[in-house]
């Protein structure tokens, strides 16, 4: 394996500036002096990675936020991917998933929510939306990854809880998730903190392959986690 350069803060100011301060893949803000752990962090990403032949040199460089690093490290490239996106909200992470992907299902349960995703993504082609709850997903086609944020601690009820997770380990081989876990923070009474041990165990038979504990929004708690069938 290649050794990483180094690269110093004249080089990392130059690649911050190409994209604004924005992650090259999904387009999140970032923060140039962000402390570590934060959703803000970034790092300097190869646009040809390095394994296919990419070099050291700042033409090659782009700046990548925590969650797209994290993904592309640890699954690779969306490019010709099926993606099952539960609980898309508004869109944000819809919109860069297409971009990607070959194609993605987005479920939400919130008709709103579906309604400003569809404005949000309009001009893009490859997304299919479904108003659903994930346990009322039936029929599903084949997918090559689940891809899921902040969706499974506002299912309260146990056994909906158990269903859902059936369904995705039904739909894909791989699966992603991004939740607030158990933690020192104020809990809502319409939220439901597991813990990272508890994820680990219900997923299973399916492996955690790779996961980052050192990840926080406004100081709570939000480890990613990547799951093979």
């Amino acid at each position: 394996m290649q050794k990483r350069k180094s690269i110093n803060k004249k080089t990392k100011e130059i690649v911050f500036d190409k994209t604004d301060g924005r992650c090259h893949v999904c387009g999140k803000t970032l923060f140039f002096n962000a402390k570590a752990g934060s959703r803000e962090r970034w790092r300097v990403d190869h646009i040809l990675q390095k394994s296919r032949g990419g070099e050291d040199l700042i033409n090659n460089y782009l700046p990548i936020c925590r969650d797209c690093n994290f993904l592309r490290r640890n699954y690779g490239s969306l490019e010709g991917k099926r993606i099952l996106e539960l609980g898309c909200g508004i869109g944000r992470f819809t919109r860069e998933l297409a971009l990607r992907a070959s194609n993605v299902t987005a479920v939400d349960m919130t008709l709103g929510m579906l309604e400003r995703a569809k404005d949000y993504t309009a001009d893009i082609t490859n997304i299919t939306y479904i108003n659903s709850r994930i346990t009322d997903l039936d029929a599903l086609p084949e997918f090559d990854i689940v891809f899921e944020t902040i969706t499974l601690l506002h299912i309260l009820d146990e056994k909906e809880y158990r269903k859902s997770l059936e369904i995705m380990k039904s739909a894909a081989p791989y699966i992603f998730i991004c939740e607030h876990m158990a933690d020192s923070a104020p809990v809502s009474p319409y939220s439901k903190l597991r813990t990272f041990e508890q994820y680990e165990q219900d997923f299973k038979p399916f492996k955690l392959i790779a996961y980052d504990k050192n990840h926080y929004c406004a100081g709570d708690w939000f480890p990613m986690m990547l799951f093979k069938k």
